[in-house]
């Protein structure tokens, strides 16, 4: 689904574990990303908590343990909206 809805994100996919960590394409920021999420139901943690460095404006992690592969895709798809509506946000603003 990532591949499909997200092709210029960054994605690294684990051989193990409950997540999937995913830069998004530069000039879209997680935390306008995840205010257009919250629109569609979906819940997004803020990827500078992971970062207490500096870094992570455009991470994203994204759980998957417990979900079945349809919830996935669907969140997958709402992620995907999320992020063209924050790029549309800020080529207006």
């Amino acid at each position: 689904g990532i591949d499909k809805h997200l092709p210029d994100a960054r994605t690294t996919r684990p051989e193990g574990g409950f997540f999937i960590s995913l830069t998004l394409a530069e000039g879209v920021l997680t935390t306008a990303v995840r205010a257009q999420a919250a629109t569609r139901g979906l819940n997004l943690a803020d990827g500078l908590a992971f970062f207490p460095e500096g870094g992570g404006e455009r991470f994203v992690r994204l759980p998957f343990c417990a979900l079945a592969p349809s919830e996935i895709d669907e969140g997958i798809r709402r992620l995907a909206e999320s992020v063209q509506a924050a790029r549309q946000a800020s080529t207006i603003a």
